[in-house]
């Protein structure tokens, strides 16, 4: 998971440098070993470009900016898509998420549920009546 946080990262900050060239820093918040981030943002741009990466990056006022616009286009997105399928779609897991994602499914298919629901989810399975993957269990090192 952490190298498709690192690469999604090293992809919006390469989209962003493509917008705004003369920027030469970044800070963003540290989730992992900051060379996987760095390594993915090799990959893509190489020109000098800083990446200051920091636990409670939000402390900063910049990221801090950022977050809460962040925020706020998810929350606008996901009443667009509301209105798009006509029911509100609640986020985490629960009997609620599971009975809307079967109402949609129901209603439009897996087409539908696709394009609101994150396919890869139990809760996919389980709406369009597919067995759920078997459950792998995960150790730390």
């Amino acid at each position: 998971m952490n190298h498709l946080l690192a690469w999604g990262h090293a992809k919006a900050l390469c989209t962003m440098l493509e917008k705004h060239p003369e920027c030469k820093k970044a800070i963003g918040d540290k989730f992992a070993d900051e060379k996987l981030v760095r390594n993915a943002f090799a990959k893509m741009h190489h020109e000098e470009f800083e990446l200051q990466q920091m636990v409670r990056a939000e402390s900063d006022v910049a990221v801090a900016a950022a977050s809460i616009l962040a925020r706020a286009e998810f929350v606008r997105r996901v009443k667009l898509l509301e209105e798009q399928v006509g029911t509100t779609l609640p986020k985490g897991a629960s009997n609620i998420v599971d009975k809307i994602a079967k109402q949609l499914a129901v209603s439009g298919g897996e087409t539908l549920l696709r394009s609101v629901a994150k396919m890869h989810f139990r809760t996919a399975y389980r709406a369009l009546g597919l067995p759920e993957p078997e459950r792998k269990t995960f150790f730390r090192r």
